[in-house]
């Protein structure tokens, strides 16, 4: 597992743990991970606009 798997476990844990405690506000990035993401036109714009294949 690389460094970058380790940081992004952590992310996602804590918007598990703030999704499931009913935490008012989730941080911003959230919604790039929400399976609807999909369906978002700004987040799949944005995911357009990176010069990127994807990894971390």
């Amino acid at each position: 597992m690389s460094a970058n798997n380790t940081i992004a476990i952590c992310a996602a844990g804590k918007l598990c743990a703030s999704y499931i405690f009913a935490m008012d506000e989730l941080p911003e990035y959230a919604a790039f991970f929400h399976p609807s993401r999909y369906e978002n036109t700004e987040i799949i714009k944005a995911m357009n606009e990176l010069d990127s294949d994807g990894q971390l």
